[in-house]
């Protein structure tokens, strides 16, 4: 495997990252530090455009306009100007969910699901760090082009990666908390959501899944995250796992020299370069010495292809 420092930037917490193929450009966030991080691969020109809150992930909705998932709303962020404006408030949601990751699908429609704020001090407590989280308040939606807001009750304690098979009407979905990736069929002409089933469980001492992207093949690349209590408990470093969802099966592994991965995107331009994001959060001095690649941005060269998402912008003119 060869792997990859991209850049010099360095974030805290990487996630939600994106590939703009028309731009040649990887944008992902820093939750930490509030901040849009760029890389674009034709210049090798590196951007930092600072938010007011954090962002979790970003879509595009046209040329130099994307929209960034932040905490109980959507917003418009213009990269020109700098100038962040509401596109869609959630503030109607309960008062301890925040959104979190999404996807577009292949109708230009904006998929999120929301998270529990109390998981995270869950999970990283010594006493509870290796228990399974019990409440289930989160959701998932579907925002259609006219911004009506669809919201799907599936038990969800911690929503994460989003993936659409490229040919079936499938959505796959990671609930961290659960430690596994699910899939539903979808019914696009009545906007519902069936048969769900589970994909793969990973196991607690694992890590959790965390950021989803999938290739042409169908197959699904996710990341793997140890919480710091997994991570001292255990002494593995994350991963990107690769899942057969036809057959329920991990095919590979993409070892990582690091505890926090945190999500994955194919890109380039032949769509076949895995770019990664890391977090160097909740590591203490020794762990940063051991781990230097924490908080970077990394890539790999696969044998596999990904799917170009189109602007939200192209499909609301047709």
């Amino acid at each position: 495997m060869n792997l990859e420092v991209i850049g010099n930037q360095k974030s805290v917490f990487g996630e939600g990252i994106f590939w703009d193929p028309e731009k040649e450009t990887v944008m992902w966030v820093d939750l930490a530090t509030c901040k849009i991080l760029t890389y674009s691969l034709k210049t090798n020109e590196e951007t930092s455009i600072q938010l007011p809150s954090p962002a979790t992930a970003i879509v595009k909705y046209c040329e130099d306009e994307y929209l960034l998932i932040m905490s109980r709303q959507i917003n418009l962020l213009n990269t020109k100007t700098g100038e962040l404006t509401e596109y869609l408030s959630f503030e109607w949601m309960d008062s301890r969910l925040w959104l979190n990751d999404a996807k577009v699908d292949s109708k230009g429609r904006i998929w999120t699901g929301s998270v529990d704020l109390r998981f995270k001090e869950f999970r990283e407590a010594k006493d509870t760090a290796f228990q399974q989280y019990e409440p289930k308040i989160a959701q998932l939606y579907m925002i259609d082009h006219d911004l009506k807001v669809t919201t799907f009750d599936y038990n969800v304690a911690l929503s994460n990666g989003l993936a659409f098979h490229p040919i079936e009407s499938i959505l796959y979905h990671v609930d961290s908390a659960t430690q596994a990736i699910w899939s539903y069929e979808i019914d696009f002409e009545n906007t519902t959501l069936k048969n769900r089933e589970k994909v793969y469980e990973f196991d607690i001492f694992e890590g959790f899944p965390d950021g989803m992207t999938i290739d042409h093949e169908g197959m699904l690349w996710t990341a793997i995250f140890q919480s710091r209590q997994v991570a001292h408990k255990t002494r593995k470093n994350g991963y990107i796992a690769k899942i057969n969802p036809n057959t329920k099966e991990l095919v590979s592994k993409i070892e990582l020299p690091l505890y926090h991965v945190t999500s994955c995107q194919f890109g380039g331009t032949n769509m076949d370069e895995l770019f990664i994001t890391t977090a160097s959060e909740l590591l203490d001095d020794a762990d940063l010495k051991e781990q230097p690649l924490s908080g970077h941005l990394l890539r790999v060269h696969t044998s596999s292809k990904g799917i170009v998402q189109e602007s939200i912008k192209k499909f609301q003119k047709k």
